[in-house]
């Protein structure tokens, strides 16, 4: 049964009404003040169902509340008044609140009883006894029922058609609202954020959105042509960018073209399309560049089948261009190139740096005693244009005497096939490039005889005045590093492929260059011995980053096996680098030196490393520089002990990098040779 709930009508004065919020339900209104003056405040709280009528009431001490329920007619079925206790002013406290609260809470059990009553006389009044009983029912309480269903049933079926007429009213307005949505949704894009509060990127002039643009390409390589890197991503975005991509030749001034020549017979058809396609965006591209300087690089992949594809790029595509080129990068076969050497220097003025790296024939005979220097232009080619500063060959048939060695800055002669120049001619030629800053010699053919540097003391050196950066790989008494004067040299890497009982070079080499700055040195276990390599060590003064590891074996570790004794990664170079006392008459190898990584497998003792660390970062003694970063591998399995987690207050600041010998690899003096692999001696 349902009531309405009237429950404030006030005998007192208007006035005295608090005019706070009345907690009942939510969104309940502010209590009212009456008509006039000593009438009445009365508030509807509303319809309510149920048992639970609970409230919280504020008015003015003194104050008559009559509480009335009143059925759905209006009809007052429940009334009780309530008298609001009065109102303390000394202690600042009710003094009757209890009583207040009882009262209410004694009209909420009334009116909870009489909805039960009547919930209960309801049931009483069912026009079937059986409703309430468990009796038999007649053929009148029978047809009785069937008429009270059948009422219902007329009703629900009413009800029913009007649930469908207004579903079908929804439906319809539902259909309206999209069709509006639809024939609006242009305008309502031009009203939206971002179109009328536009981005700040959309504030930005042209100018600075090309800045930008420019800012996006590849730093260390020319870009692709793919559609997911800068520039030809930036044409994707939107129309506005794509006009601002378009119009910015910087971003067309560098190409990196991929020349695919094989896919095999039944890929022919697909292959020339596709090289068709690519060769007209190639056009596109450089068109876009304007007239500004080309850095453009080149691949021809190696294939037993190949088509010529990648003359064809050079004779019809980039020859074209090559008064404006710059920047040249090729690798392709040495026979392709011949577009590029029948090439004369005054057809590219503006050429700074060469970059040829080759295949040889697909027939891949490594044979280099027959010389094809013949197929290029007699004066040298590009090769020997006046304005090339970089150079980097790796074919030892080029026109050595029409390079301009002079003008060079930057020199790389690197074959990565084991042959390159002959030793004569890269020695004449350094004899001549004075300016160079850098030079790169990775690996020198072998000579009938090798070279003596028996007199290297006496010998005519290769002075090198502007060098910094020097790397160089060799074989065994093939050494050009000892005939090098670099005093200007600030980062070398060495490396020679096998070992050998002649004097290393590096050490003959830091000898007779004392007075140089070394900065940074990578060199490798095969370069020098032990006693060699801390005599090394003390030629560089100067020194603050050590790399002592083989840069190309992929980060497998390398041991000594039986000459395990002489290894010269052990507790001994550390106490070098920062000994235990601090003398001033004590020798410190290498004072300066912050940067070490060790990568070769060490004999090092974890209580070494320990101390080496805390002794470098106590900074006791002055004349020794704090580290940056330190690498380390041992020549053993992690144990139990976390020395990272004792070095944790002292590694503050610095990278500290320890590896240790993988479970199941076992070094060549492990004391497990000789026994089977077994989970308890290689991977516990």
């Amino acid at each position: 049964m349902k009531f309405t709930l009237i429950p404030f009508a006030l005998t007192t004065l208007a006035s005295a009404v608090s005019l706070s919020h009345v907690p009942l339900t939510a969104n309940t209104p502010s209590l009212p003040p009456g008509d006039s003056p000593g009438g009445p405040a009365i508030v509807d709280l509303g319809t309510q169902t149920g048992t639970s009528l609970t409230w919280v009431v504020t008015v003015a001490p003194g104050t008559i509340i009559a509480l009335d329920l009143r059925d759905s007619a209006g009809l007052i079925a429940l009334s009780a008044p309530v008298t609001r206790a009065a109102y303390n002013a000394v202690n600042n406290r009710d003094t009757d609140v209890q009583t207040f609260n009882f009262a209410l809470d004694h009209f909420v059990w009334l009116v909870q009883n009489r909805i039960w009553q009547e919930s209960r006389k309801s049931d009483s009044e069912a026009p079937v006894a059986q409703l309430t009983t468990n009796g038999s029912t007649t053929d009148a309480e029978i047809f009785k029922i069937k008429t009270i269903l059948h009422n219902s049933d007329e009703e629900i079926r009413k009800i029913d058609e009007e649930i469908s007429h207004i579903q079908g009213v929804l439906q319809g307005l539902r259909r309206k609202k999209e069709a509006l949505l639809q024939s609006t949704k242009n305008y309502r894009a031009i009203l939206s954020p971002a179109r009328v509060s536009p981005s700040p990127i959309r504030r930005l002039s042209h100018d600075a959105m090309k800045e930008i643009f420019i800012a996006c390409l590849p730093r260390n390589r020319n870009p692709s042509m793919c559609s997911d890197e800068p520039p030809m991503l930036l044409t994707q975005v939107s129309s506005q960018w794509r006009d601002i991509a378009l119009a910015t030749p910087q971003l067309w001034a560098a190409i990196h073209i991929a020349v695919p020549t094989d896919l095999g017979e039944s890929g022919d058809a697909y292959l020339e399309e596709l090289i068709q396609r690519r060769f007209a965006a190639v056009d596109k591209w450089l068109e876009r560049s304007g007239a500004l300087p080309l850095s453009i690089s080149a691949h021809e992949p190696t294939s037993s089948a190949r088509k010529p594809y990648f003359s064809a790029l050079l004779q019809h595509h980039l020859i074209p261009v090559c008064g404006r080129l710059q920047h040249l990068d090729i690798m392709a076969y040495d026979n392709s190139l011949s577009p590029l050497q029948h090439l004369d220097e005054d057809k590219v003025p503006l050429l700074k740096s060469v970059r040829l790296r080759t295949h040889f024939s697909p027939s891949f005979d490594w044979n280099v005693t027959v010389s094809k220097s013949v197929n290029w232009k007699e004066s040298g080619g590009i090769i020997a244009s006046p304005s090339l500063r970089i150079l980097q060959v790796s074919l030892s048939d080029i026109r050595w005497e029409g390079v301009r060695w002079s003008h060079l800055t930057n020199l790389d002669l690197d074959d990565g096939r084991g042959s390159g120049p002959p030793i004569s001619l890269t020695i004449e030629a350094l004899r001549q490039a004075t300016l160079l800053i850098s030079l790169v010699l990775q690996p020198l053919s072998l000579p009938t005889s090798p070279v003596d540097n028996s007199d290297i003391w006496e010998a005519q050196p290769i002075e090198l005045p502007s060098l910094k950066h020097l790397k160089v790989q060799e074989h065994p008494g093939m050494s050009v590093l000892p005939r090098l004067r670099t005093p200007l040299l600030q980062i070398l890497f060495y490396r020679r492929f096998s070992e050998s009982q002649l004097p290393s070079p590096l050490l003959q080499y830091l000898a007779l260059n004392v007075d140089m700055s070394l900065e940074k040195l990578t060199t490798d276990h095969l370069s020098t011995s032990a006693v060699e390599l801390v005599e090394c060590l003390r030629c560089c003064t100067s020194l603050r980053a050590l790399r002592l590891g083989d840069a190309f074996s992929g980060g497998s570790p390398i041991v000594y096996g039986v000459a395990a004794p002489n290894h010269p990664l052990n507790d001994k170079l550390l106490e070098l680098f920062a000994p235990e006392a601090f003398p001033e008459t004590h020798e410190i190898v290498c004072p300066n030196i912050e940067d070490v990584e060790l990568w070769n497998e060490g004999l090092f003792s974890e209580d070494a490393v320990v101390n080496f660390i805390r002794r470098k970062q106590s900074g006791l003694d002055g004349r020794i520089s704090k580290l940056r970063s330190f690498k380390v591998c041992f020549a053993k399995r992690q144990g139990r002990r976390n020395i990272k987690l004792e070095l944790a207050s002292l590694c503050k600041g610095i990278k500290v990098d320890l590896n240790y010998r993988l479970r199941g690899q076992r070094s060549p003096i492990s004391l497990y040779n000789g026994l089977p692999y077994s989970w308890m001696t290689d991977w516990s």
